[in-house]
């Protein structure tokens, strides 16, 4: 049985209890499964394309979309979001993790996964893409392949890879003049002006 740690939210009222963070509903997780002892699973193609086809079974009977995935050689890394109110994180992933713990069983005799993993719920403010760029990037990082393209376990239930990797331009604002307006019919002087008008008048006098 896997263990996580529970988030404990404050309560509204000083006096009453902390109530428990049920995971259910309509929010985002990073989550990292880290494999069985640390092992090097997931560099066959068959066993990740079967523990993928899980994912997706149980991301459809959960409720959820997978925003990003990448399978490392040993763990796992989503993005996972709830698409319901009654959409339960820890069903999903108690249902994907037993699941491919079976294929896994079958073919090398022990589990696929640790007993713990790490999950954060993300914030209001934290941009899904952005930190799905930096998971799509992990085997770059890591001198698996050298671009995300060229490697063969990573992708995304909902959005196309290369949307999620394309860099949004900087917004930049337009240039403000810090100069104090003239009024109409005036123009700007340099500041070299009354010293001219000044010499002029010296030698005329």
């Amino acid at each position: 049985m896997a263990t996580v740690d529970v988030m404990r939210l404050p309560s509204a009222e000083r006096h009453e209890p902390a109530h428990r963070f049920d995971y259910k509903g309509q929010h985002r997780y990073i989550v990292t499964l880290p494999t069985h002892k640390g092992k090097t699973l997931f560099t066959d193609g068959d066993r990740v394309f079967g523990i993928l086809g899980i994912l997706r079974q149980q991301a459809a009977a959960h409720r959820f979309d997978v925003y990003a995935y990448c399978f490392l050689p040993d763990r796992l890394l989503l993005i996972i979001r709830g698409r319901e109110e009654t959409s339960d994180m820890k069903e999903f992933l108690a249902g994907f993790r037993g699941g491919s713990n079976d294929i896994v069983t079958r073919l090398d005799q022990h589990p696929a996964w640790s007993r713990k993993y790490i999950e954060r719920v993300l914030r209001k403010g934290e941009e899904s893409r952005d930190i799905a760029r930096q998971l799509l990037l992990a085997p770059v990082k890591e001198g698996l392949a050298k671009s995300p393209s060229e490697y063969p376990y990573l992708g995304s239930f909902v959005v196309p890879v290369e949307k999620l990797l394309a860099t949004k331009p900087p917004v930049r604002p337009p240039a403000r003049d810090k100069r104090k307006p003239f009024p109409p019919g005036r123009t700007r002087q340099s500041k070299s002006a009354p010293f001219r008008q000044r010499d002029r008048f010296r030698r005329n006098h």
